[in-house]
């Protein structure tokens, strides 16, 4: 009777060691940041006619380069879950000393601890005040200050090619072992941009849907290409 009750306990622990061994792994949760501009999403602004909330030019929010990159990301790893988040920082573009502390969501963006940061901005800094105010220093400073020493971090040029900004991007992608997404290709096909589709000539100069997507089909290769996940 002892051997018998000793060999169906064996049994239950081997039944169980396989159960554990198929089991199904945890969903994984993935943090995403993305620090932007309008073209990552701009509120109603009756004044230049634009009444969307999301990326500035794009149809609808699902057709936004920050909607359809998480689509295309959601499709890609369906095992894991998204944890999305994205935020216009179109103010510390203009000023490099701007105090994310003062505002609530983005001050508590700076506890998120992302997995993966995507800087898409830029195009709000101006030439001479880069330049005079060490806009790679204030770039690095901006990452350090959303990201941890884990984040993956890509960095993607100016959808309005501005040469002497775009190499100071790259090199703090290069110098600092980021991931650097060049966008001046885009430049050359009019239809990235929303010319015509709304009266006010800033808004229109916006990406299009065509330019959104290839905005999330830059990014996304990156990603995929670089197998983090």
């Amino acid at each position: 009777m002892k051997n018998s009750l000793s060999f169906a306990i064996i049994l239950l622990l081997f039944y169980a060691a396989c159960q554990s061994t198929n089991a199904t792994p945890p969903n994984k949760t993935l943090r995403i940041l993305i620090l932007g501009n309008s073209i990552t999403h701009h509120g109603p602004s009756a004044a230049v006619g634009w009444s969307g909330d999301w990326g500035m030019a794009a149809s609808s929010a699902e057709t936004d380069f920050v909607h359809v990159l998480k689509a295309k990301l959601t499709k890609q790893y369906p095992s894991i879950t998204l944890d999305y988040r994205e935020r216009n920082i179109a103010d510390w573009e203009r000023d490099f000393a701007t105090d994310f502390k003062k505002d609530n969501v983005t001050n508590e963006l700076l506890q998120f601890k992302p997995d993966l940061l995507i800087i898409r901005l830029g195009e709000n800094v101006k030439e001479d005040y880069a330049l005079k105010n060490n806009y790679a220093a204030a770039l690095k400073k901006l990452i350090g200050d959303f990201s941890t020493v884990k984040t993956h971090v890509i960095i993607t040029g100016n959808f309005w090619p501005n040469a002497k900004k775009d190499s100071i991007q790259t090199k703090v992608a290069i110098d600092n072992g980021y991931e650097f997404v060049s966008l001046s290709d885009l430049a050359a096909d009019g239809k990235n941009q929303a010319t015509g589709l709304f009266p006010d000539g800033g808004v229109a100069a916006h990406p299009s849907d065509f330019g959104m997507n290839n905005i999330a089909i830059k990014i996304f290769d990156r990603i995929v290409k670089k197998k983090w996940y």
